[in-house]
């Protein structure tokens, strides 16, 4: 007897079932519309506050009042700091002292008393945080070197004294003053009348700025007939002022217009001995 066939067995020579299809595969995203506004950034804590340009992201606060005390900290931490280096607070705490030899050569004070030159540099020193003490053992030995310099050309290659800056044969750059005055006022004079052009009045007026060119107009002055102004005037020979020296301090813009104290005494002082005489 046969056995009959098994009920899940497929007969013979059935083909095979075709295999189940693959999931479909997802629609593709729509490309982003260039014109489409970019999403905006999940906002910061500090977002909306004041951020002064080039300032460092660690000073930036949660508010203005907070940006503001991290800044005031940082500076006093800086200038503590500097401070403790001997930078001084500003330019005015920089200050020299030099061996009298060494700043007669190498200081040309003006009239307020401090060197141009060197009040300029003030600024600069304070600027890159130079330590006042370096500043003075730097300047001590440069303007030494510049003083070294200076001395030794007080004579030029043919062996002649270079001009005397200092009016030495005039007793001196404060004798000299009246000296100058008298002689500019004169020299001024000429160009006025005509007798002399601007500019050899401007070439006479640098013969003022030294000892050799003071003498020279001088003798210049007699040979013209003029009254010479004496060469050994000194601070009270008030009888050999002229009157046109004294006037030339009355037009002085220290007289009239700095009001110069101790300028107007000294002119005051002048008048009254030169009319007494």
């Amino acid at each position: 007897m046969t056995d009959a066939p098994a009920k899940d067995t497929p007969p013979a020579n059935t083909p095979p079932a075709a295999p189940s299809p693959a999931p479909a595969a997802p629609a593709p995203s729509p490309a982003p519309d260039p014109a489409a506004p970019s999403p905006s950034p999940a906002p910061a804590d500090n977002a909306g506050i004041y951020k002064p340009e080039g300032i460092a992201d660690h000073f930036i606060g949660k508010d203005d009042k907070e940006t503001i005390d991290k800044l005031l900290k940082g500076y006093n931490g800086f200038r503590d700091a500097a401070a403790k280096k001997g930078v001084p607070q500003n330019p005015d705490g920089y200050t020299l002292e030099l061996p009298e030899e060494i700043k007669t050569k190498v200081l040309r004070p003006g009239e307020d008393g401090k060197d141009p030159v060197l009040e300029k540099m003030k600024p600069i020193l304070h600027k890159h945080h130079i330590p006042a003490a370096a500043f003075q053992e730097l300047a001590t030995e440069f303007y030494g070197v510049v003083a070294e310099i200076a001395g030794s050309v007080d004579k030029n290659a043919d062996g002649t004294p270079v001009a005397d800056f200092e009016f030495k044969d005039h007793g001196g750059a404060e004798n000299a003053k009246l000296l100058i005055e008298g002689a500019e006022v004169w020299i001024k004079g000429l160009m006025q009348s005509k007798k002399i052009s601007e500019k050899a009045a401007k070439e006479l007026q640098l013969l003022t700025g030294y000892g050799e060119g003071l003498a020279a107009l001088m003798e210049i002055r007699g040979a013209m007939g003029e009254k010479p102004i004496p060469k050994d005037l000194r601070a009270g020979s008030f009888t050999a002022i002229t009157k046109e020296a004294l006037d030339s301090r009355v037009q002085d813009e220290r007289y009239w217009l700095k009001k110069d104290p101790e300028f107007i005494r000294e002119t005051t002082e002048l008048f009254q001995k030169f009319y007494a005489a």
